[in-house]
């Protein structure tokens, strides 16, 4: 595979956990926030539920100690806390705005009109006190049926908090597996994400390592005065490989080209050799020539000479 190419995969490969790893992050932060709020909300609930719990002891124990003792401060806080403080309203008022399941609502609606029904009894009770009646109005607070009306309250309190407390708790351990799961796949995003960082960095310099070796060639070339028979023995099939299959071909190019220039040499070499040559024998011919006449030349002047002898 050539390097760009693996660089080009590796680097995708990268570049799609990165984003793995942020939307991880992303979800893992959202999550733990959910989770916090719904542990927050499970606390919202039940203090809801308790506060749902005292306001009818409350009023019970309230309307009761007012009918024992007749001390208006029982009265007093009796009233406030049904036409001012409105626990029960603001219960049920505080669980539609949080989302309440309609299941809860009813409960709590439910709980809230037995406890109007049960304010009827309690009211007649302080009338009583009011006309010093203070038999009927302990009869009215202490029989069976006071305490069958307050259970039936109790019951739908209860029942709330049941309710409540298993789809909180359910909504929290959801929450929180879905935290856990999703900080294990942020580490597991970021630990494959640096080990695949780390072969990348492991594999570039294996990759580029028969570089050098290509390097360490090309000096050792430079400085062995020209040595064109010298070849780089890498047969990879990627990029380094080409650079060598090139400067051996470049190498194989220049060695023909000197290959040519010398014998080109040669060949004029021979011809001027050739050539010298035959000057040479044109000039022994000539010299041949002039020697012969020559020669002629003295016979016949000796020819001559004897001729005047005689």
């Amino acid at each position: 595979m050539k390097i760009t190419t693996w660089l080009k995969a590796t680097s995708g490969v990268f570049i799609l956990l990165s984003v793995l790893n942020g939307a991880s992050i992303y979800l893992l932060d959202s999550s733990v926030a959910h989770e916090r709020s719904a542990v927050e909300q499970q606390a919202v609930f039940k203090q809801l539920g308790i506060d749902l719990a005292n306001a009818s002891d409350y009023l019970t124990n309230e309307a009761r100690a007012y009918v024992q003792f007749g001390d208006k401060v029982h009265y007093d806080n009796y009233w406030r806390e049904v036409n001012e403080t409105k626990t029960v309203d603001n219960v049920l008022a505080k669980l539609t705005q949080l989302g309440a399941p309609k299941e809860e609502l009813d409960v709590i609606a439910n709980a809230k009109q037995n406890s109007d029904m049960l304010v009827t009894t309690e009211e007649a009770a302080m009338k009583a006190v009011e006309s010093k009646d203070f038999t009927k109005a302990r009869q009215l607070m202490f029989d069976s049926n006071y305490d069958s009306s307050r259970n039936i309250i109790m019951e739908s309190v209860q029942q709330f908090q049941h309710l409540m407390n298993t789809r909180e708790e359910s909504e929290a351990t959801a929450a929180k597996n879905e935290a856990s799961l999703l900080l294990t796949l942020t580490i597991l995003f970021l630990v494959i994400t640096f080990a695949i960082l780390l072969a990348m960095i492991i594999m570039i310099f294996v990759k580029l390592k028969p570089l050098q070796l290509v390097n360490e060639k090309i000096a050792e070339l430079a400085k062995s005065g020209g040595d064109l028979t010298a070849r780089l023995h890498y047969t990879s099939k990627d990029e380094i490989g080409e650079i060598s299959n090139s400067l051996n071909a470049m190498m194989e190019a220049l060695q023909s080209i000197i290959r040519d220039v010398l014998a080109e040499e040669s060949l004029k070499g021979v011809k001027s050799v050739n050539d010298m040559t035959v000057k040479q024998n044109i000039l022994v011919k000539e010299v041949s020539t002039f020697t012969e006449l020559l020669s002629k030349d003295s016979r016949n002047l000796e020819n001559l000479v004897m001729k005047f002898k005689v």
